[in-house]
This record gives structure tokens, C-alpha cells and sequence, in this order.
């Protein structure tokens, strides 16, 4: 029954919940008050309004086939989810998939049927309702016939002893699995079950025999009942003695740190633990242990030592942190960690400076090269220099004239 009570809000059978004060209870669900008034096949979120679907049934993130057991195929009605198809060995109740097949009151494993109530006079066997007939004591009804109770089918049908949990070989007696012998790692209990005993002080045992129920001054050790040891801190109980903590034997016997820690080469045993001092080849040291460094930025060396974190604008390639690669256009060049503009104070890389050659008005960076741009008045770029205009016999450039000597006041003086 669905709660639609503030104190008792709740659907799906769940135990029902009392909303706080600043909620109320809307189709099972504790919403805020002030939340807004959805339609009947909708539901409240984030503040608005959903529709009610197989994957958001009655709240958000409420899945129709994750949430209902034997779930096949249906719909989700005002917030609920409805079968109209269960799975193998399930049948249809009130929109509910039920386990059918050996449910008197609700009987059926078809999946697609409505469950079927048995009779007063009948039982559910195998999904179907059937009369009740009388069999032997080592007997079970199966349908209309009684079936021989064996290890196969111990009580009812298909109830396998050998699927139970460290189950060897034994008998069906009195309808029930009686294990014989169970698997290494197991014991029998006084229940007549294998459990797994290797350090229940009250089941002892892993040769799949009898348990043992250990004294009181006893520990289960390893399958076995022994005294009690204190043992010193860089110590462990090993059977009855105490062993000292090795990289052989840390923590505890045949712990070995050099089978237990991937990439381990050389380190300690403290306080229980493997302790890596060194790594082997592609791996380095974080925390103690080893990881690969190869092409972890957060974790990268592959020399056996500390690993170390690359910068965020490097990566890990074989185990060192190098810058990553940034492609800039033809006129720019890479610094610092972007691209810069190619000019004439930084010209190919930052910083380049291009100086002036001699009678140089300017220069220019082009191709990531300083050239020549042009030249004073009186000379000419010739390559990447600047050359006189003038003749030999008059070599000095004055006013727009050529002159024999240097001396000119706006004029050749000759």
C-alpha cells in the first residue's frame, strides 16, 4: 500500500518515512513544500516537473528493471512500476513479478501469466497448482507424480546438494543435504554444513572432515586449533610460534613482498608492510609501492626511484616529464607554454633580438631570421647589408648629392 501520510510517506512495500517539516509526502515521495504540482504521471525534480517513465518511475533515477525482481517488460503507471512480463520462473501478481514455482498462493513460472492461488487441497510444484498426493518418507510430490529424494533433488525438485557451498560428495536424508565430505578449505559444523574454516574458532578445519571447536586458551589458525602466542611487533603467528616480518614473510607467513608488489626490486618489511626502496626498470615509487611511470603524469619515472608530478604543461612520456608539444603558426614561435608572435625583438624565440647592421634604418624578422628592412638615406641593401650609393671618386653622400670630401653644410664642399 502506498503511504500518502507526512509521517508514513513510502511505496514499493519499503519501510515508510516520516518527511521533515519544510516537506510533504506527494505519491510516496518526500517533496519540499512550495515544490510544484505535477500531473499524475509525473514526478518532482530538480525543482520542475518529470514524466514518469521506465527508467524514472515515480522519483527520478527509480528503474523499473533494476528495481523490480524478475522484471521483463511493462509500464510505469502513476508512479509505479507494472509488469506485463516477468521473467522465467515468475508470474504476474497486481503488476508484481512473483517467484512462482512452489508458491501455493501465488503459483506460476510462465512470465507473461497472471499467478494462479492454489486450491486448499492443492500445491504449487513447478509453477503449476496441482492436488496434493501422499509419497513415501524418502519422497517428494513433482507435479502429479512423487520423485525419489537424491543429492540431485533433495526435498523438491532441482534442489542440487552439489551446488551448495563446499560441497564434496554426501546424502539426502530426511530431506535434507548431508554433506559426507566437503572441498579443501571447508569443514562440517555441527549443522551439517561445509563451511569455510580456516580461522573460525568455533569451525576449525579445512580437509573437509568434522569441525573442531577450539578451547578457549585456542585460536583457528590455518585450519587448525593451536595455543595462543604474543608476539613481538616486528612478529606473526605462524602455526604455534612466533616468525619474524621479512620481505619473505611480512605480516604474516608467505606474504612475500617481492610476489605481492608489482615492480618490486629492493625495500623493507615495516610494520607489516612492504616498504619499496627501489623499483624495477619502468616503474618508480609513490607511497611505497610501485607504479608504472612510463606515461603517468601524476606519477612518472621509470628508473626504479621517486616517482615525481609533471608541470601541467608537460607530459609523461617513457618515464620523463617533457613539455608538451604545442604547434604554432609559420610567423610564431613557442614560450611559455603558448604561442608568441615572431618580431623583431623576438625573433624565432623569445628575446632574440635583431640589432641594426650598419646604416640600417630598420630591420625585419622573416622566417625566424633578422634581415635587413631598409637603409639610411645614401645607401642601399645589398643582401642583408647596406652599400653606399655613391662612386669611388666621390664617395661621401651629402644632401642628395654625391661628394670627393666628407665636409658638407647642405652642400658638396670640394
Amino acid at each position: 500500500m502506498e503511504g500518502i501520510n507526512n509521517n508514513s510517506c513510502g511505496t514499493d512495500g519499503n519501510a515508510c518515512v516520516a518527511c521533515n517539516t519544510n516537506q510533504t509526502c506527494s505519491k510516496g515521495t518526500c517533496i519540499d513544500k512550495g515544490a510544484p504540482q505535477c500531473k499524475a504521471d509525473q514526478h518532482v525534480w530538480n525543482g520542475k516537473c518529470e514524466d514518469d517513465s521506465l527508467d524514472n518511475c515515480g522519483k527520478h533515477g527509480y528503474q523499473c528493471e533494476s528495481a523490480v525482481e524478475g522484471w521483463n517488460s511493462g509500464n510505469c503507471v502513476k508512479g509505479v512500476c507494472k509488469a506485463t512480463k516477468c521473467k522465467s520462473g515468475y508470474c504476474i501478481s497486481s503488476g508484481a513479478c512473483i517467484a512462482g514455482l512452489e508458491n501455493k498462493s501465488a503459483c506460476g513460472i510462465v512470465g507473461n501469466q497472471e499467478c494462479a492461488v492454489c486450491g486448499q487441497t492443492e500445491i504449487c510444484s513447478n509453477g503449476v497448482c496441482v492436488g496434493e498426493i501422499t509419497c513415501a518418507a524418502n519422497q517428494h510430490q513433482y507435479g502429479n507424480v512423487c520423485e525419489d529424494d537424491t543429492v540431485e533433488n533433495c526435498g523438491s525438485h532441482g534442489n542440487d546438494c552439489s551446488k551448495a557451498e563446499g560441497w564434496l560428495n554426501g546424502s539426502c536424508t530426511n530431506k535434507k543435504c548431508i554433506p559426507g565430505k566437503c572441498k579443501t578449505g571447508y569443514c562440517i559444523n555441527q549443522l551439517k554444513k561445509c563451511v569455510a574454516g580456516m580461522d573460525d574458532v568455533n569451525a576449525c578445519g579445512i580437509i573437509g572432515k568434522q569441525c573442531l571447536i577450539c578451547a578457549s586458551h585456542e585460536t583457528c589458525d590455518s585450519g587448525q586449533c593451536i595455543e595462543n602466542v604474543t608476539c613481538a611487533a616486528n612478529q606473526h603467528k605462524y602455526g604455534n610460534i612466533c616468525e619474524d616480518d621479512t620481505v619473505e614473510n611480512c605480516g604474516s607467513h608467505g606474504k612475500n613482498c617481492a610476489e605481492s608488489v608489482a615492480g618490486w626490486q629492493a625495500g623493507s618489511c615495516s610494520n607489516k608492510k612492504c616498504v619499496v626502496t627501489r623499483c624495477q626498470n619502468s616503474y618508480c615509487i609513490k607511497n611505497g609501492g610501485c607504479v608504472d611511470g612510463m606515461s603517468n603524469v601524476n606519477a612518472c619515472g621509470g628508473i626504479g626511484k621517486q616517482c615525481i608530478v609533471c608541470d601541467a604543461n608537460q607530459t609523461c612520456s617513457s618515464g620523463i616529464c617533457k613539455d608538451k608539444e604545442i604547434k604554432c603558426a609559420a610567423n610564431q614561435h613557442v614560450w611559455n607554454g603558448g604561442c608568441e608572435n615572431d618580431d623583431v625583438n623576438n625573433c624565432g624565440e623569445h628575446g632574440k633580438v635583431c640589432t641594426k647592421v650598419a646604416h640600417a634604418a630598420s630591420m625585419k624578422c622573416e622566417s625566424k631570421t633578422c634581415k635587413l628592412n631598409k637603409c639610411v638615406e645614401g645607401y642601399t641593401p645589398s643582401g642583408n647589408v647596406c652599400v653606399s650609393v655613391c662612386p669611388d671618386s666621390h664617395p661621401y653622400y651629402c644632401s642628395g648629392g654625391c661628394c670627393a670630401k666628407a665636409s658638407c653644410t647642405g652642400a658638396c664642399i670640394n
